[in-house]
């Protein structure tokens, strides 16, 4: 059996960074979570969820899918 090893990163260290982003953009703390961890990874936020992305792409590096395929 193969072992994978995936990096985690424990929810509780990112809850007021994901609080703060929920409060701000009228977000769900869930999609904080996300944006939260893009954040501290240094990393982009890809996803399908169009509404997240028009929130809070002005402000965070967040990319629509639908949008992406559309410019190959």
């Amino acid at each position: 059996m193969l072992e994978r090893k995936f990096p985690t990163v424990s929810s509780v260290d990112l809850l007021p960074a994901a609080f703060a982003i929920a409060v701000s953009f009228d977000r769900t703390v869930y999609d904080g979570l996300y944006v939260a961890l893009t954040i501290s990874a240094k990393a982009p936020l890809f996803t399908a969820d169009e509404r997240l992305a028009n929130a809070l792409s002005a402000r965070f590096e967040v990319k629509w899918l639908g949008a992406i395929g559309s410019s190959f």
